[in-house]
């Protein structure tokens, strides 16, 4: 009987380890797959303190600004230069922004579910006695401010306003009437016992003609500066000048200053 060759021996040999998955490189055994990297969580914005919040690309840092403005004195007829303020920062906290936030006016408009937002300029002011500012050029151009995401107002009751619903601060309707509009003015001379509110968008020009500076008309306001005591004087309520209202004081009548009360 012939002895076997080395040959015929490695030949079944190889072809079990091949079986069992036994090659070159390997260690043996049933092949294992590789388990993927696992990665932390990134924190939430709301999470994070004012130095890592800055440091994230995808948070934004809210901030409230306090403090007071210096303007220094110009010349007639000159533009007013800017005042110096001397603000604290302080860090309110750390949001997600939204997809809208930081876009350009382009992007803005390109971009499904965002809105464009436009505001007018502010007034460059013109100096027409020292110290005073009190001529204002005023844009008739609104400008883009930013890019929000459009608000969903709910619903509102079933309710007819003569003047229209009360406007929440996202311009959405509430169940509320507007009361009725006081009388129209463009100084306190018009509204007795009472003051002149005009809106602060290019305030009274030195000049109320022409397109750089038109007449703004405000709303007459009636304030009451009654301090609760009782009027136990005969007197009847004076006849107030501009921007003065007639008030109880201490058991009388008084002239005091319609915006201030004082």
């Amino acid at each position: 009987m012939s002895q076997p060759s080395k040959v015929s021996l490695l030949l079944p040999l190889a072809t079990s380890l091949l079986f069992f998955g036994f090659t070159e490189g390997s260690c043996g055994g049933l092949a294992v797959a590789p388990q993927p990297l696992t990665r932390p969580t990134p924190t939430a914005c709301e999470d994070l303190d004012e130095a890592a919040c800055t440091a994230r690309a995808d948070c934004r840092a809210d901030y409230s600004h306090e403090g007071m403005c210096a303007c220094p004195a110009c010349e007639p007829g000159a533009g007013c230069p800017p005042c110096e303020c001397n603000e604290t920062e302080t860090f309110l906290g750390c949001v997600t922004p939204g997809p809208c936030e930081g876009l350009d006016e382009a992007a803005c408009n390109a971009a499904p579910g965002c809105e464009a937002q436009y505001a007018l300029p502010p007034c460059v002011a013109q100096c027409d006695s020292d110290d005073e500012c009190d001529v204002f050029i005023c844009p008739d151009e609104p400008v883009y401010v930013g890019c929000t995401e459009p608000v969903q107002c709910g619903p509102v009751c079933d309710i007819w306003c003569e003047f229209g619903n009360v406007i929440d601060e996202n311009g959405c309707e509430l169940c509320a009437c507007n009361p009725p509009p006081g009388p129209t003015c463009t100084s306190d001379a018009e509204c007795p016992n009472g003051f002149c509110d005009v809106p602060p968008h290019c305030g009274f020009c030195g000049n109320d003609e022409g397109p750089d500076c038109p007449e703004y008309v405000g709303m007459c306001v009636f304030p009451s500066c009654d301090d609760g005591q009782p009027v136990l004087c005969d007197a009847l309520p004076p006849e107030c000048g501009p921007g003065q209202v007639a008030a109880a004081r201490n058991g009388c009548w008084a002239c005091v200053d319609a915006r201030t009360c004082n």
